[in-house]
């Protein structure tokens, strides 16, 4: 950005301004430079706010720019004449794409400009082109493309006929200055925005830690996300959960082991007893069941609860310094010693967890086929510049809210987005 953007503007050619404003902010904000915008546009910051509260326009309009379609004659039948009238026009009034986020707040409405401050995203560049008639459904998605990026479809192509899962390439367009992309429509979510919704949220609780026997069954009840699950998985996982119950006891037991050195500084007649109270509050089956009280204390170095509290009481605490002392030291090393190995055996459970709620919802471990896809990738010797998870399509059955098995009961995960060049 140097100098005023819009000085070889006239007034009235509002089209090509808004465009230039839409452009140009969106480039200031991903560079976060909205200080130097406000600056070069200060003369004009009065017309400049009403511009803000336009809907930014990012496709070109140029009149005398050569025009350019290539689609199937199958697919040119279903088209209407207003697309060959102007494709430029008829694309850019279709419906933006679906991306799959429950939020609002991921990604600008398109609504003003304003909003390109916060979140600087084209999100109009890519359309659902919807041709379904009687002779059957055809829907496609058009990605608007700058002209120089025409890379990007021959790469595209080239990933298709590989074998690598990607959308297949059903047209390209040139007209007015823009390119369009077109490509075969997948049912489907981008994998960041699966990353956020319930279901995945819910699965990093499904734990043997943290969670009581009640809160555990509660998450495959009637009116949670994963009430669909059949009851045999259900029961399975409940097994495995009860199983593991010591191994979640002694989990908590030595997660509270560090609230002892908040006792230091207090003047209790017993830290022993007020930790063990501790305790009590906040795992009440420990309080309720001696007999695995005192198998958590045993595993943890100690004779039985008495000589739990004796021990605790005749910790030293602090030196001069505010330092535990070495005896006090030594205690709380050999409790992490011990957590240690537990945390190990739980991640190895809640692993196994995950797995089998994953597999029964995918077929797979969904980042397991995102390693696989590049690992296809690198094998054809074909390679995609961004990774990232919002370039990976899972199919997604959207009434239910759910991944979309084919009829081999997996889900199909695509990348998209074969950018060759910067995202202008």
């Amino acid at each position: 950005m140097e100098g005023n953007p819009f000085a070889d503007l006239e007034p009235v050619d509002k089209n090509e301004l808004v465009r230039r404003v839409s452009k140009t902010v969106l480039h200031a904000s991903e560079r976060d430079r909205r200080g130097l915008f406000d600056k070069l546009t200060a003369k004009n910051a009065h017309r400049m706010a009403k511009l803000m509260a336009e809907a930014p326009v990012f496709y070109k309009n140029k009149e005398d720019a050569p025009r350019e379609i290539l689609l199937d004659q199958e697919l040119a039948a279903r088209l209407p004449d207003d697309f060959f009238d102007h494709p430029t026009r008829w694309i850019e009034k279709q419906p933006n794409i679906t991306r799959g986020y429950d939020q609002d707040c991921v990604l600008p409405t398109g609504e003003v400009i304003e909003e390109l401050w916060h979140m600087p995203y084209d999100v109009s560049k890519v359309k659902m082109i919807d041709l379904s008639n009687e002779e059957g459904d055809l829907r496609l998605v058009s990605k608007r493309l700058e002209p120089g990026d025409a890379r990007e479809i021959s790469l595209a192509r080239r990933a298709y006929e590989a074998g690598i899962p990607t959308p297949k390439v059903m047209g390209e367009i040139m007209d007015h200055g823009n390119l369009y992309a077109w490509f075969e429509h997948v049912q489907g979510i981008n994998y960041n925005a699966f990353l956020r919704k319930r279901i995945f949220h819910d699965l990093d609780l499904v734990r043997v830690t943290a969670t009581s026997p009640d809160d555990f069954e509660a998450y495959f009840s009637e009116g949670s996300v994963f009430e669909d699950l059949p009851d045999s998985m259900r029961r399975e996982l409940l097994v495995i959960y009860h199983d593991a119950e010591m191994l979640r006891l002694k989990h908590g037991f030595a997660y509270y082991i560090p609230h002892i050195e908040e006792l230091f500084g207090g003047e209790q007649q017993s830290r022993g007893l007020t930790f063990l109270r501790y305790i009590f509050e906040r795992m009440p089956g420990l309080a309720e069941d001696p007999a695995k009280l005192q198998l958590v204390v045993k595993y943890f170095g100690f004779k039985n609860t008495v000589d739990l509290i004796d021990r605790i009481d005749a910790l030293a605490g602090f030196d001069q310094n505010y330092q535990l002392d070495s005896s006090s030291s030594d205690f709380f090393r050999s409790i992490k010693v011990r957590l240690s190995q537990i945390v190990r055996e739980v991640n190895v459970i809640n692993d196994t967890i995950r797995k089998k709620i994953l597999t029964y919802y995918f077929g797979y471990e969904p980042w397991l086929k995102k390693q696989e896809i590049l690992a296809l990738c690198q094998s054809k010797g074909i390679t995609h510049k961004d990774f990232n998870d919002r370039n990976f399509v899972i199919e997604w059955d959207m009434k239910k809210n759910i991944p979309k098995k084919n009829e081999g009961e997996q889900v199909r995960m695509f990348i998209v987005d074969w950018e060759s060049g910067s995202n202008a």
